[in-house]
């Protein structure tokens, strides 16, 4: 009998120790569960980001370029911030034991998902979950995704010369994402500016265009040769178009008929050399129904922002902000190309 128990506790012994050592095999590795670093960046061709509230952006490589739904060119400011993170991030240490589960809490509330994809694989061989920043604010917290499965515990990451939360550089928002330039051309590129101004301002519409090693405009029924402009004003306007960017894109706009049906005043169109062309057209930007709007001069709540407008770029089919500031060479008029 006593040589019967102490089998069984030899055997139960025996069993437990097989059963954690089987668990352990299935258990992944340290250096698995903290391969946050990528520096593999030239190799990617695809990247996912999708948060807890719904959000989400697709990011697709075609040769060297990237792009937001293959359709909108990415921000390289962006981009260059989250390829740097990805690149040199490093975990720094394990979540503390008596944390952990409040932190897996707070990712489960607010954290962003990311995958990473190389070649033509529809599989990620990289998924890791994006969560809150520590006490210190010195780092980010992750999780990493091993083999369809989240692992044991998150890791705090830092990014090595930077003091802080990187979880911004990992947004799912797209609208952070499209880039937002709207010309990068050189001026002997252009061959011309087709200036359509709406409702009063009708008059003042134009067309500046290349001529034999000159320029002419045309306003109306009138064309003005090189002789009769402001030729500093012409070779200024030219070069604006070499780094031209709105300010952001926006999936939607409120009033949205209203402001292109009432408010749109310029249609601006460029045609470069190669038969290329690229249009915008501009719309004056409402204040919200607000109670903070600012007043004018004589204590009147003002109607449209004087700082932002709306921009309709055909190329990408989408509405951006733009600020006055950025195209306030841009939006010149007949009159003003006119040598005074």
């Amino acid at each position: 009998m006593k040589k019967t128990g102490i089998y069984l506790v030899l055997f139960f012994a025996l069993l437990g120790a097989s059963v954690w050592l089987i668990s352990k095999d299935n258990q992944p590795s340290e250096d698995a569960q903290k391969n946050f670093q990528t520096p593999e960046i030239l190799e990617l061709t695809k990247v996912e980001l999708k948060d807890r509230n719904g959000n989400y952006t697709v990011l697709n490589r075609r040769e060297n370029n990237w792009f937001v739904d293959d359709v909108h060119p990415a921000s390289e400011v962006t981009l260059n911030d989250f390829f740097y993170a990805i690149e040199h991030m490093v975990p720094a240490y394990p979540a503390p034991n008596n944390a952990t589960d409040n932190i897996i809490k707070a990712m489960v509330g607010n954290s962003t998902k990311v995958f990473l994809y190389k070649g033509n694989s529809d599989k990620p061989f990289k998924v890791f979950v994006v969560g809150g920043p520590n006490h210190n604010q010195d780092g980010t917290y992750m999780l990493m995704e091993v083999d369809g499965k989240a692992a044991e515990k998150p890791y705090l990451v830092q990014l090595p010369g930077f003091k802080g939360y990187i979880g911004p550089r990992f947004t799912a928002l797209r609208k952070y994402w499209i880039g937002s330039r709207f010309t990068n051309f050189l001026p002997e590129e252009i061959k011309s500016l087709r200036y359509t101004y709406l409702q009063e301002d009708s008059s003042q519409s134009f067309i500046l265009q290349r001529t034999a090693g000159s320029f002419e405009m045309i306003n109306g029924t009138q064309t003005y040769p090189m002789e009769s402009l402001n030729a500093a004003l012409v070779q200024g306007l030219f070069s604006v178009f070499m780094d031209l960017n709105f300010e952001q894109h926006q999936d939607s706009i409120p009033d949205k008929e209203r402001v292109i049906n009432e408010l749109g005043f310029l249609d601006l169109e460029i045609e470069l050399t190669d038969g290329n062309k690229r249009k915008v057209s501009v719309y004056k930007k409402p204040y919200p129904d607000i109670t903070n709007i600012p007043l004018d001069a004589e204590g009147n709540r003002l109607e449209f922002d004087k700082n932002q407008f709306y921009a309709f770029d055909y190329a990408s089919e989408s509405f951006f902000t733009a600020q006055y500031f950025s195209f306030g060479k841009v939006f010149l008029k007949a009159e003003d190309i006119l040598k005074k």
